[in-house]
């Protein structure tokens, strides 16, 4: 297959991901997407060594223009203009703002879409109403209201951050904000959570001081954390395809301890071997997370450090579709 073509097809599976995880719960701004995707696989190619002369054929850009890009996406974070945002940025500034009056202040706008936006932002919850037709009442969300419904956003940064260090030992505070796109305040107070919770250290390695731990569990059924479980997922996948192609594999062998194996089983409701199938995830949990057990204990028994030893990281996953859902 064509890497172009591979590449494309990433990236439409890549936005699939994206556009379900901005439509889970509360709707996340993406007017600054763009610029990020650009910034980043910018700086994923420096780290490969690429020169800037390179990476800008590789964009087709001349390399004055490469530039110009760069410096002006990276000193800008955010880009104002989306109608869904500025309409959230109007109900903050002058709430409580009744319905008329933001008909007229968007008058240039559709009244459907400027309707469609304020119902989009209730279901979301980053604004309530109260009231009914032109006299509606809008505010934003208290706090307190969308904590209740979404649980801490500490500790769900604090998740984030603490899945990011597993997977990146001896990460720099820098390298961690470059990551993760997230605010210096509150990635420093995850990262205080963290060391005071014990549940990462600090160390110098080749005289840069960087963050790591020796393990990171997400506990089933936590009521936060599921964005660092979706995130460990995410790069235990693209760390397996990366560090094989980085070895230069394109075959695989039954032998292999680099790479990855998808399997798909059709069956019926009423199949013999049905839950045989549906049960082989919690099955392999099990296993793998006994045998993580019972390595972390050794490790600490003996005064093992991480750094010092080879990562060996498995994926777990499992989707069922049922047989009437329509492919789109």
């Amino acid at each position: 297959m064509d890497v172009e073509i591979l590449i494309s097809a990433i990236v439409r599976q890549t936005m699939v991901l994206i556009a379900q995880l901005a439509t889970h719960g509360t709707r996340a701004p993406l007017a600054q997407m763009a610029d990020q995707v650009f910034l980043s696989l910018v700086e994923e190619l420096r780290h490969r060594g690429l020169s800037h002369r390179v990476v800008a054929n590789m964009f087709s850009l001349p390399l004055s223009t490469y530039h110009d890009r760069v410096r002006r996406y990276s000193q800008s974070n955010t880009k104002q203009g989306s109608l869904w945002k500025e309409v959230l940025v109007f109900v903050e500034d002058h709430q409580p703002v009744i319905h008329g009056r933001l008909l007229y202040e968007f008058h240039k706008d559709s009244a459907d879409d400027i309707n469609s936006i304020l119902n989009d932002l209730v279901r979301a919850r980053l604004v309530s109403k109260t009231g009914a037709g032109f006299d509606t009442t809008y505010e934003i969300t208290s706090e307190k209201s969308r904590m209740a419904s979404e649980g801490e956003p500490g500790e769900a940064a604090a998740s984030l951050v603490w899945v990011t260090i597993y997977g990146n030992r001896g990460i720099t505070h820098d390298r961690l904000a470059e990551l993760l796109n997230m605010e210096d305040d509150l990635l420093d107070d995850a990262l205080d959570t963290l060391m005071d919770q014990n549940r990462i250290m600090v160390e110098e390695i080749d005289g840069a001081v960087g963050y790591l731990c020796d393990e990171c569990v997400i506990p089933f059924r936590a009521s936060v954390g599921w964005e660092a479980a979706v995130l460990d997922h995410y790069q235990a996948m693209v760390k397996a395809v990366c560090v094989k192609l980085d070895r230069g594999q394109k075959l695989a062998d039954m032998g292999d301890v680099v790479g990855g194996s998808t399997y798909k089983f059709y069956v019926s409701e009423d199949h013999p071997m049905r839950e045989e199938v549906l049960d082989q995830l919690s099955r392999l949990r099990e296993t793998v997370g006994d045998l993580r057990t019972q390595v972390t204990a050794y490790n600490k028994e003996h005064g093992l450090e991480s750094t010092q030893m080879d990562e060996v990281v498995f994926y777990l996953g499992q989707a069922v579709t049922p047989a009437d859902t329509v492919a789109e």
